[in-house]
């Protein structure tokens, strides 16, 4: 079965959606490194070495991204349904930690726009997975998995 037009609108809407966070991310850094550099976290700075923190956050931000890109690659190009639900629950978290993410740098910025146009973009990726067509594509592959292990005797379970 074809990958369904719902599924072609994920993918869009889900690129679209790092797209921007990545952008946040470097309209952002400025702000990430005034927090760094804060009086609370001077002591940690001071324990762990110059720039440390700073490294550790851009590779946390790296290991989030490929995250995604697992989840992407889970969801879209070997169909597996339950991956979505996972994702879900990220986006839903990262909905719950986007007023605070607004706090911890003084307010709603110009900074927070490529974030909550990213978020936008996640919930819309999140809705094609729910349509008939969607449904219908995951379901194939499953009652694909079904005939195989009849044919062949096996449970791939």
């Amino acid at each position: 079965m074809a990958k369904p037009d719902s599924m072609k609108k994920f993918n869009l809407f889900f690129w679209g959606s790092m797209a921007f966070s990545i952008i946040g991310m470097a309209l952002g850094w400025g702000a990430i490194e005034e927090v760094m550099a804060s009086e609370e976290m001077g002591a940690t700075q001071a324990a762990l070495g110059e720039g440390t923190l700073q490294t550790i956050t851009a590779i946390g931000l790296v290991v989030g991204l490929l995250i995604y890109v697992a989840l992407w690659f889970l969801i879209s190009v070997k169909r597996i349904e339950f991956i979505k639900w996972i994702y879900i629950a990220l986006v839903a978290y990262g909905l719950i930690q986007l007023p605070a993410s607004f706090e911890l740098v003084g307010g709603f910025g110009a900074m927070h726009i490529p974030g909550v146009i990213s978020t936008v973009l996640s919930l819309l990726a999140i809705w094609m997975t729910f349509r008939p067509d969607s449904k219908e594509w995951f379901a194939a592959r499953n009652e694909g998995k079904r005939r195989d292990e009849f044919k062949s005797g096996v449970d791939l379970k």
